[in-house]
């Protein structure tokens, strides 16, 4: 406000203002002398009594007319509070890839965090509230939701940050090694190839190419080619 502006800058007409009722974030004070019909006021010092919600302080003011006289000391205790939530503005939206969400999710440094301005908390705290997952398949967005509180417990409106999670990257297949059987075996006793994938839990293996080469009259070959896809 006017009071707290005026004495952390050091804008004593401001302030001189505020005291004599001159502006309405003070009530007037009661001045009277004998000879001056506008004595000066001044702010000899002051004391912080409380530092946290509300803010309160309390000022020592002389007055003194233009022969150099000086009043006695009056003391004016003030309580500065405050109603109003600070304002959050959240980062831009951001891409991310999916081997690396959950270390990213969390992680200011690499998606942005949100800033909060404050009229009386010059830090006011920023907190995750929670996130969303919005579509299904690939690529899909993550919505984060933060707040802003001072440390009187007003709550900023809450802001959102979308996250793009896309997969640029293959899975990675093995296939069994070769492997002998009598002509009569199940075929499903066969090996299957294994697939990996950083972002898909379970890729799919297809069968591609499937050859038999007969080698002589008792022996042949079956060769299989399969290849893995993720769910982007």
């Amino acid at each position: 406000g006017p009071i707290k502006a005026a004495i952390q800058g050091g804008d004593w007409a401001a302030f001189d203002a505020v005291i004599k009722g001159e502006d309405p974030a003070g009530p007037p004070l009661g001045l009277r002398d004998n000879c001056d019909p506008e004595p000066l006021i001044g702010l000899v010092g002051y004391e912080i009594l409380d530092s946290l919600c509300p803010f309160v302080i309390e000022l020592r003011i002389v007055a003194r007319d233009h022969c150099g006289n000086t009043s006695d000391t009056c003391y004016w205790t003030i309580t500065v509070i405050d109603t109003t939530g600070p304002r959050i503005d959240c980062p831009a939206p951001a891409r991310i890839a999916c081997d690396a969400l959950w270390d990213g999710v969390f992680d200011g440094d690499s998606l942005g965090w949100p800033v909060a301005l404050d009229e009386c908390d010059e830090t006011p705290e920023i907190m995750l509230l929670g996130y969303t997952t919005i579509g299904e398949g690939c690529p899909y967005i993550i919505r984060r939701a933060f707040v802003a509180i001072d440390t009187c417990g007003n709550i900023s409106a809450t802001c959102y940050q979308d996250i793009t999670v896309y997969d640029e990257t293959r899975p990675e297949i093995r296939c069994p090694e070769a492997q002998f059987f009598e002509c009569d075996v199940d075929t499903t006793l066969f090996a299957w190839p294994t697939a990996k994938d950083d972002c898909d839990p379970e890729p799919r293996i297809e069968l591609i190419l499937y050859s038999k080469d007969q080698i002589g009259e008792c022996s042949y070959v079956l060769v299989r080619a399969c290849h893995a896809g993720d769910e982007c």
